[in-house]
């Protein structure tokens, strides 16, 4: 029988002052209580009961003592990476991939599986068995487990996140998917769209982005943004925040419009190629175009980078950007040559403005989005309170 013991043993964190002494904590490695103490500005003896809190709670440890040249020594403490655990669970159209992350963030447990043509239920059954076989495989204690991270392209209609997905996934439509799923495995579920959780892992990896204004830009079959601001993710009124696919976009030097997502996507790209939508694109691949395949390559690239620029901008005036972060499926030398053309594009645009975004080239796989999707439950329960 599983049970959602974390919630029931009082191993929350229950202050902001507790939230942001682990996240320090995580950070720095081994940090001593005096240097907490210096940068949060708490006293000395909230420091040490702090400290003490998160010790017993088995989120932190001892580690070694720091010799000075007076004093005592001072205790260090790094973060219990067997403290907790979070999955993350991503579905989309034809694979389902679930992963499993300790307390410090990196991934023990990870499995991707084909799933076309599956029915919504054949697959929240299926990410069960594999939330449980990780757990027995790892030897993980349920009352460690923080929750599940859910991440799912498409559109959510209400607070309750049922899906409006895209027309490949029309199976899920109006499936209330957290719900559904925490029935299954007995867990919290928290769940976000792939771009906003592709940013949460970005931003997890990049502590340096805590005090910027991110826009990640997911290009898979669509296109979509995460938008991350002091940390958090900005997900709007149901969730569907970033969805930038849908903002209408110059194409051909200006003489026609169309929407985002049908520009500048890996189904937009195959089209230009002639590549079957079914086909997966690879480096590999790309070594064997043909002369006229290479141009219109390209020009394709020309293309969408113009349009994520166009994008881009209106995102930097509306939101004050500070970085620009492409990944998603595209082949690595495909995306860091558009991630070029945007850099270029947008130094055009905003030459009057007085701060361009800087934009860079995030490398992604399979495993990137369902990461970023395991990440939402550790920063909920502790680094965003």
């Amino acid at each position: 029988m599983k049970e959602t013991a974390w919630q029931n043993r009082d191993l929350a964190l229950r202050t902001e002052n507790q939230r942001q002494f682990l996240e320090l904590i995580r950070r720095g490695k081994a940090v001593s209580r005096a240097e907490l103490t210096r940068v949060t500005g708490v006293t000395a003896q909230a420091s040490s009961n702090i400290v003490a809190r998160l010790t017993d709670l088995g989120l932190v440890r001892e580690i070694a003592k720091r010799t000075g040249a007076r004093g005592y020594p001072a205790k260090l403490y790094a973060i219990n990476e067997t403290g907790a655990y979070a999955f993350g669970v991503h579905i989309e159209q034809e694979f389902l991939t679930v992963l499993c992350l300790n307390l410090k963030g990196t991934p023990v447990a990870q499995n991707t599986l084909e799933i076309r043509n599956a029915s919504a239920q054949w697959v929240l059954d299926r990410a069960d068995r594999e939330i449980d076989t990780m757990v027995d495989e790892c030897g993980i204690s349920r009352d460690r487990i923080l929750g599940v991270g859910l991440s799912f392209p498409g559109r959510f209609t209400s607070k309750e996140a049922r899906v409006i997905p895209p027309k490949t996934l029309q199976r899920w439509q109006h499936i209330a998917m957290p719900e559904a799923l925490a029935n299954k495995v007995l867990l919290p579920v928290i769940w976000e769209n792939d771009a906003t959780a592709g940013a949460a892992g970005y931003a997890f990896l990049n502590p340096e982005t805590q005090d910027q204004q991110l826009l990640y830009v997911h290009i898979g079959r669509g296109i979509g943004a995460g938008l991350i601001s002091a940390g958090k993710p900005i997900r709007g009124t149901e969730g569907n925040a970033g969805e930038i696919g849908r903002i209408p976009v110059s194409t051909n030097a200006g003489a026609g419009t169309a929407r985002l997502s049908q520009v500048a996507s890996t189904v937009a790209l195959k089209k230009a190629l002639g590549i079957e939508a079914s086909k997966a694109l690879l480096n590999d691949c790309l070594s064997l175009l043909t002369p006229d395949e290479e141009q219109r390559l390209t020009e394709w690239i020309r293309t969408a980078g113009d349009a994520i620029a166009q994008a881009a901008e209106i995102s930097t005036y509306m939101l004050d950007v500070s970085t620009i972060v492409l990944g998603g499926e595209l082949p690595k030398d495909i995306l860091y040559d558009v991630s070029d053309k945007v850099r270029t594009r947008l130094s055009e645009k905003l030459h009057l403005w007085n701060q361009t975004p800087d934009v860079l080239c995030h490398e992604t796989d399979r495993n990137t989005v369902a990461f970023g999707a395991a990440i939402l439950p550790l920063t909920r329960a502790f680094a965003n309170g």
